[in-house]
């Protein structure tokens, strides 16, 4: 049996083979000889989920495979099916708790059934406010996510070299389904807020940045002007145009006052744009944070329609070198002119480089 020991038996004698799983059985004789197989089985398959893990979380619409496996040792698997196919994407278009069911059946009708739960979460919310926020206001930050099974914590970094962690600061707090922290800052600029969460230690998931204006309400002052090529797509009435753009920019708090004085002037360079210049009717707001300033006002156009606007301008380099622009105008029906293509109005990804000018942006 199996090649091992010999037994001698006598016409009609009997002899036990034992375990799960294939026996060779050779028979001889005096002028006789014969060699069979015998499989045994007295257990059920045997399934494995590799694929979800234990614990698993997966953020909405992430791509994760099922992979599973069913083996028996003894007549073998008839057949190996699971609710998800094997190496098919698993479901997890839909937020909440997700099974995925395995059923095996070996060749003598043994069967098993084996299940693996997993979780599908949303995408974070992340908002900061208020932004702009002045030199020693506090300013809040919150954070919305799908709570899973798991225990939830928290990092936000608020840009100006700290950080805040649900796990050691009393001033970030988590509960079930959101977060929430302050903070004051102390100096004027524009910070890269995040936030990274924890769903123990299943599903790490982060948030898009938040660009916070940190600015002193009685001090500031910018001045420059130059010229760029506006990027494709800024004009809601011609996407695919690119003009050049002229503007020139001063703007600056009197003693004492609350609202800027000074002027904006934006010159589009292009005949499809005929009527869009304009020299400022009034200034309502300016904003100094570090080296990057936002100046909004209000202005009648060549064309004689009222507009709004908003310019935003960094001082990269005194000599002017990267020195950069973002232009947003509108009317009373929408958005006309947006050279930071709908980003938010701190995000420096929305500025375009001047390719002639200068930026002049002082704090103080």
């Amino acid at each position: 049996i199996d090649q091992g020991s010999d037994h001698y038996l006598d016409t009609g004698g009997q002899i036990a083979v034992s375990g799960d799983g294939p026996h060779a059985v050779a028979i001889w004789g005096e002028g006789y000889e014969a060699t069979f197989g015998i499989a045994i089985d007295s257990t059920p398959p045997e399934i494995t989920i590799a694929t979800p893990p234990f614990g698993a979380v997966y953020e909405l619409g992430t791509a994760a495979a099922a992979s599973f496996a069913c083996v028996d040792a003894g007549s073998g698997i008839a057949a190996c099916t699971g609710t998800t196919a094997n190496g098919n994407p698993l479901p997890t278009d839909q937020i909440g708790t997700h099974s995925l069911q395995i059923d095996a059946a070996d060749n003598v009708g043994h069967t098993s059934t084996a299940s693996r739960s997993y979780e599908i979460v949303g995408p974070v919310t992340f908002v900061v406010g208020p932004n702009p926020a002045e030199i020693g206001q506090e300013v809040t930050a919150t954070a919305a996510f799908t709570a899973t099974s798991h225990p939830v914590t928290a990092v936000i970094d608020w840009g100006d070299g700290t950080i805040c962690d649900t796990g050691v600061d009393p001033e970030c707090v988590v509960d079930s389904a959101t977060v929430e922290a302050t903070h004051v800052y102390d100096a004027t600029g524009v910070h890269a807020i995040a936030i990274t969460l924890f769903h123990g230690d299943s599903l790490v998931q982060t948030a898009d940045e938040v660009f916070l204006a940190v600015f002193d309400p009685t001090a500031g002052s910018v001045s420059g002007y130059g010229r760029i090529v506006a990027p494709t797509g800024s004009f809601a009435g011609a996407p695919d145009a690119d003009p050049v753009i002229k503007f020139g920019v001063s703007a600056r708090y009197k003693k004492g006052a609350t609202v800027p004085t000074g002027n904006v002037r934006i010159d589009v360079r292009d005949q499809l744009f005929d009527g869009w210049d304009f020299d400022t009717t009034a200034l309502t707001s300016l904003i100094v944070a570090g080296g990057t300033a936002l100046v909004k006002g209000t202005a009648t156009a060549a064309s004689g329609i009222e507009v709004w606007f908003a310019v935003v301008v960094r001082d990269i380099d005194p000599s002017g070198h990267g020195d950069a622009v973002r232009i947003k105008i509108w009317d009373a029906a929408g958005m006309l002119l947006d050279t930071g293509l709908g980003l938010p109005d701190w995000d420096p990804a929305g500025v375009t480089t001047l390719s002639q000018g200068q930026i002049m942006v002082r704090p103080n």
